[in-house]
């Protein structure tokens, strides 16, 4: 729950109201990105 007089501007109200004891935290390894498609080549020209 949150309480709604602690925080300020924009945040009032977004505080919670008992404060939380972070045991611990851990990074997560990126996935592996997609692999880019190819870019369409412009078409040929035409000659009139």
């Amino acid at each position: 729950p949150t309480d709604p007089t602690r925080g300020e501007g924009a945040m009032k109200g977004q505080i919670i109201a008992a404060p939380v004891k972070i045991i611990s935290a851990r990074r997560v390894v990126d996935p592996v990105p997609l692999p880019a498609s190819a870019p369409t080549p412009p078409p040929a020209p035409t000659r009139p």
